[in-house]
């Protein structure tokens, strides 16, 4: 298949176009190649190709090193292949060789360079060739793509040169002859054509003195000889033409002077001038204003300033020329020197002026960088040009953003929620019922409700305090996934670093639990601990808490200012304080004793009853994810439930703190019948202080309703005590 693919290639000679085209280009009469030439007569051409011609040393020539473990590439300037380009051989330098190259790759579309080499191989010089001079040749039978470049240096000689020896600069493929490339200026030739022609005009009329010729006839009825109008015209030519031009003339018979019927001024041909410059500048991917034309500089009044223009020429007009010789040299001039392929040719654009960031501009973005919390500090300094501060190692962090790592991936387990709300339920009646017989009893509501005023809600209170009750599954529900998913890995974690600690001292065979036993199985679970690394878990475990507290947060302030009508977004100053309390809440989960308590009871329950080592790492998973709870689940769930209920009281506090309001109206036992006590009828309805709000908060029972509304000035309350 390969090899005939290859065939069929090679015999695609396309030495023409589709009719179409073909016979749309014999309505013209004009060649207008052929009347264009070279095309360095014609300044609408010339001026562009010359500012791409100054403008593309500025970004050296060296050789890079694909970058390896996330480094930046390694640049390369001392090397034979770049001291070659630099000074391609003994009569001109690379400076030349380039403008050369760019002339014939922007007029033509193909560039030439012949390449001199030892017998062995070794590059010894390159010289350009103009590209009417050579071309690519191929036997008519097909059997190759290109057999060899036919040069022609004089009238007569011919020389054929191997295609090693050449390198050849394409303007992407020219469907015609796919063995060339295409000249980026053959659409604009008609345009570049009358440009040419207008230059010629005006040229011609300005030579003539300005005007076009005048009608000399004598004002009478006797016609003059031959002789007698040559001598007339000569003598008019003499007389009025060079430096005696604007003397006065006097005819020696009554003489009538006549212009042609013909004024210049009314043939404006400067917007036919404007065209050629705008259309040829756009081939070449240069804005005119960049070039000088006039037609170009209107740009500059829509706002689009000359330094942009100079930034928008390198990136469509240079860059794309860099790309495209550096994959020729690296195929065609680099193996002479190397064969790492690691190495490539790249034109250096880090000092080029017109790329470069203007100062206030670079400053700007660098600020958001640092600002945006994903560039450290020290590294803002370093990039400004000043000396980074080591003290200022680090990133500035906003409290409406907290980092989560990207492997804490969001994972629900596969176990019933219906048993994690029986959970809760459960606890919660069990504590209601304790209450109920004088059991246990929730101090802080019987002591503060006791000498607390009471007040009937507002409509706005009660609106407040449904909404904190309807937001309350929509967090839970997220705070869960992201804890079981925690949970989750933490048990994979554990049960992957088991294996190759339990192998081979982990019995197959029942085995009596003793004294000795037991501590080598305390052992086995300290070196899990140590692998799984729970100094690292911990920051994780606790940024999942920063992060939902402050999602709640978030949350009932945007409730406080809809219906209290506050005014809009979450202050720094609460969101810290939010943020620091769920930072603390985590550090209240002893998360280390109970992933160590569930290890060390697993091993020793497995080796009670002789299970392999592959039964004892499912049961690691299991049981790590799952802590003091059933699974993994029903621990988030609870977990979740439990926390969301505080952060949302807290914030509610943090926020009224905020706006300097103390006094809060207590809202309990607002749950279905049976799930309430004796404690959480008493509390509700009281007015507290922030203080007292948060003690309420903190005595809590699981799966409990009560939350706080503030009581701002101004607002009317009922008494109820």
């Amino acid at each position: 298949m390969i090899g005939w693919f290859r065939k069929a290639l090679e015999r695609m000679v396309h030495t023409a176009g589709p009719p179409f085209f073909v016979a749309l280009a014999k309505k013209s009469k004009i060649d207008y190649q052929k009347e264009i030439g070279s095309g360095i007569e014609a300044s609408v051409i010339m001026s562009p190709i010359q500012w791409i011609q100054r403008a593309f040393p500025e970004a050296p020539l060296i050789l890079s090193r694909d970058a390896e473990d996330n480094e930046e590439p390694k640049k390369i300037t001392d090397h034979e292949f770049v001291s070659l380009l630099e000074q391609p051989n003994d009569f001109y330098s690379g400076f030349d060789l380039w403008s050369a190259t760019l002339y014939s790759y922007c007029t033509a579309g193909n560039a030439y360079w012949l390449k001199t080499t030892t017998a062995n191989g070794r590059l010894l010089e390159i010289w350009y060739v103009p590209h009417w001079l050579i071309k690519p040749k191929w036997p008519q039978d097909g059997s190759e793509f290109i057999s060899h470049y036919e040069y022609s240096p004089g009238q007569s000689a011919t020389i054929k040169i191997d295609p090693f020896d050449v390198v050849h600069f394409r303007h992407g493929i020219d469907p015609r002859n796919t063995r060339l490339g295409l000249s980026p200026l053959h659409a604009a030739l008609p345009e570049i054509f009358g440009d040419m022609e207008a230059a010629k005009w005006i040229a011609a009329l300005l030579k003539n003195e300005g005007v076009p010729g005048v009608v000399v006839s004598p004002d009478s009825d006797q016609p003059l000889g031959d002789d007698e109008i040559k001598a007339a015209k000569k003598y008019l030519m003499e007389e009025l033409r060079g430096e005696r031009r604007g003397l006065p003339l006097v005819m020696g018979a009554r003489t009538k002077v006549e212009q042609y019927g013909f004024d210049p001024r009314k043939m404006d041909l400067s917007v036919t001038r404007d065209v050629a410059e705008e259309r040829c500048c756009a081939a070449l991917g240069i804005p005119s204003a960049v070039v000088g034309f006039g037609t170009g500089m209107q740009q500059t009044k829509v706002g689009a300033t000359m330094t942009e223009l100079r930034k928008l020429a390198w990136l469509n007009g240079i860059i794309p020329l860099h790309r495209n010789f550096t994959h020729t040299l690296k195929r065609s001039v680099l193996p002479h020197f190397t064969d790492d392929e690691a190495l490539w040719p790249e034109f250096d654009t880090d000092d080029v002026a017109a790329l470069e960031d203007d100062v206030n501009k670079r400053a700007e973005r660098i600020d958001r960088a640092v600002q945006g919390g994903w560039m450290r500090v020290d590294h803002g300094q370093a990039e400004m040009g000043f000396e980074p501060d080591e003290s200022q190692q680090g990133y500035l962090r906003r409290l409406a953003t907290v980092f989560v790592p990207a492997n804490v991936v969001s994972e629900r387990s596969d176990t019933s929620e219906d048993d994690a709300d029986q959970t809760l339920e459960e606890r919660s009646r069990q504590t209601t019922q304790a209450r109920r017989d004088g059991q246990s009893k929730d101090a802080a509501a019987q002591r503060i409700g006791a000498e607390a005023e009471r007040a009937r809600p507002t409509q706005a209170q009660a609106a407040f305090s449904a909404g904190l009750e309807q937001q309350q599954d929509g967090l839970s529900d997220a705070m869960q996934r992201d804890l079981v998913s925690f949970f989750t890995k933490l048990g994979r974690d554990a049960a992957d670093e088991a294996g190759p600690i339990v192998e081979g001292d982990f019995p197959k065979q029942r085995s009596k639990t003793n004294g000795k036993q037991i501590s080598a199985d305390s052992v086995l679970a300290d070196r899990i601990m140590l692998a799984i690394a729970m100094d690292d878990q911990l920051p994780i475990f606790r940024q999942v808490y920063e992060r939902h507290y402050l999602n709640v947060a978030t949350a009932n302030s945007q409730l406080m200012d809809e219906i209290f009508g506050l005014a809009v977004g979450l202050p720094d100053e609460v969101a810290r304080a939010v943020v620091a309390t769920g930072g603390r809440r985590a550090g209240l989960v002893d998360l280390t004793r109970q992933t160590r308590e569930a290890l060390f009871d697993v091993i020793t329950e497995a080796r009670a009853e002789g299970i392999g080592v592959d039964s004892l790492k499912r049961r690691i998973r299991d049981v790590v994810s799952a802590g003091p709870w059933r699974s993994a689940d029903i621990r988030g769930k609870v977990i979740a439930r439990t926390e969301i209920a505080f952060a949302q009281n807290m914030s509610t506090i943090e926020r009224a703190r905020f706006e300097q309001v103390d006094r809060f109206l207590v809202f309990d036992a607002q749950g279905a019948p049976g799930t309430s006590d004796s404690d959480c009828e008493f509390i509700n309805g009281a007015i507290v202080s922030a203080i007292q709000a948060e003690e309420l908060a903190n005595s809590e029972h699981p799966n409990g309703t009560r939350n706080f509304s503030p009581m701002f000035e101004g607002q009317r309350f009922a008494q109820t005590r």
